[in-house]
């Protein structure tokens, strides 16, 4: 009789809830934390990279005659690099572009020792020209029927490599203030050309997933 009154009591108890380790799953904030730092930081030392080089200087004092063209040197070149590989550069040299039709432009080497640049480091670099050079200027001298006329452009040629890249070409336009010839003197000497140019510019930029600027 006991018996069958003890059963009847168990089946109208109300069965015993069982309680969640919750701590068991989810596991302690800190434990988490440590796992996303973790997983960043290997993310950022194996997997991703970004190559960024830039590049400031100052105006460029270019004087112009019908027959002539020089170049006021030695320049500062300042470079900076924000990204997270060295990156290489091999030589600097000028390229003079004229406007006229069937014109050729002018090549001009400089004077450059190259270098490395760790992450995170900015130098300044000096460059003067070779050979064909008066006081630090360069005379290049018009080829015929291609008169210079004070609307050339003065752009850089930058060789760089960094890590899993060949040896690439980059222009970069200079910032210039030119002077034409005029009788006796030089005048008509205007604010500096591309002033926009005198912010720091990209030589490259990239990262694993895209490039935002690269070889010519």
């Amino acid at each position: 009789m006991n018996d069958r009154l003890e059963a009847l009591r168990k089946r109208l108890r109300r069965p015993e809830r069982k309680t969640i380790n919750w701590q068991f799953w989810i596991g302690s904030p800190t434990a988490w934390l440590a796992l996303v730092v973790s997983s960043a930081t290997a993310f950022y030392t194996f997997f991703y990279y970004s190559d960024q080089l830039s590049l400031v200087m100052k105006p460029w004092l270019v004087l112009v005659s019908s027959t002539k063209l020089q170049i006021e040197g030695p320049q500062p070149l300042i470079f900076v690099n924000s990204g997270t590989r060295p990156i290489a550069l091999l030589s600097v040299g000028i390229d003079v572009t004229l406007k006229q039709l069937g014109c050729y432009g002018h090549h001009i080497p400089l004077e450059f020792d190259e270098f490395v640049l760790k992450p995170f480091d900015t130098t300044v670099k000096v460059v003067s020209f070779k050979g064909k050079n008066v006081n630090g200027w360069y005379d290049l001298e018009a080829r015929v029927g291609c008169d210079f006329r004070g609307d050339e452009i003065i752009s850089l040629q930058f060789e760089i490599v960094s890590a899993d890249s060949p040896v690439f070409l980059k222009h970069i336009e200079a910032p210039q203030i030119v002077g034409i010839s005029q009788g006796n003197g030089y005048s008509d000497f205007g604010p500096a050309n591309n002033l926009e140019k005198r912010v720091p510019q990209y030589l490259i930029k990239r990262n694993r997933f895209w490039t935002e600027v690269g070889a010519d």
